[in-house]
């Protein structure tokens, strides 16, 4: 995504990102704004099964009540 928006020369915010690929790199314009955490721990299989389990259980239990109540806070400020 960041090369593609350099390429384009539009303007963007920092982006902060996570990768295990060896082969991420950024154009010079791009790695001004950009923060990245190389993640090169592989995950241990014998714990997949139970990291699918929990994922699901998060985001079945996710919802937007959070963001409504930071939204209707923050239109009180004004």
């Amino acid at each position: 995504m960041t090369n593609e928006i350099d390429e384009a020369y539009d303007t963007y915010p920092a982006l902060i990102g996570t990768t295990n690929n060896d082969a991420y790199s950024l154009p010079e314009r791009a790695r001004r704004r950009s923060y990245y955490l190389k993640n090169d721990k592989p995950f241990d299989e014998e714990f997949r099964e139970d990291s699918v389990q929990a994922y699901k259980e998060v985001l079945d239990g996710a919802n937007n009540v959070l963001f409504q109540d930071f939204v209707l806070r923050f239109a009180e400020k004004n």
